[in-house]
């Protein structure tokens, strides 16, 4: 006969990749989720309304901007290196979580990815009327090494 193990759904993930650094908490002690990016030119923090979750069939889509834009171009955002005039861009990052259920406190080690986001927009008419000819976005994948674990709130 088979006892069945009391699992817990993780709250802490902690990621590495190659030049990569991201921690996810679902809860932390004041009781908000935080997410921290990190690479080798950007470090993004974002907390509760600004972290997007979404459970798909996939797991769960965590998306965060990491070099966002305001509309018009009046923005107060940390300069994001040379750019062409006229042009600005919207990076996110998008990490997928898969479904892990850990025994009592333990933690576990998971393979994942996350999916950088790049939309470059041309003039300012191109941020509100949503058009740019040609593609719009591109892609980076991004492999991650990550442990997850139930930190307690």
């Amino acid at each position: 006969m088979t006892v069945p193990l009391c699992t817990q759904s993780p709250t802490r993930f902690d990621l590495y990749g190659p030049g990569v650094s991201i921690v996810y908490s679902t809860m932390t002690i004041d009781g908000s989720a935080v997410f921290t990016y990190r690479d080798g030119n950007r470090a993004a923090d974002a907390r509760d309304e600004e972290i997007h979750a979404s459970s798909t069939a996939l797991g769960t889509e965590i998306t965060v901007a990491i070099e966002p834009v305001a509309v018009g171009f009046d923005c107060d955002w940390p300069d994001t290196g040379p750019q062409l005039p006229g042009m600005q861009s919207d990076v996110r990052i998008t990490v997928l979580i898969p479904d892990i259920h850990l025994e009592s406190d333990a933690a576990a080690e998971f393979d994942t990815v996350a999916i950088e986001t790049t939309r470059v927009w041309t003039t300012p008419d191109d941020l509100t009327d949503g058009y740019t000819p040609g593609q719009v976005q591109t892609y980076r994948s991004i492999p991650l090494r990550g442990i997850a674990a139930v930190v307690a709130s």
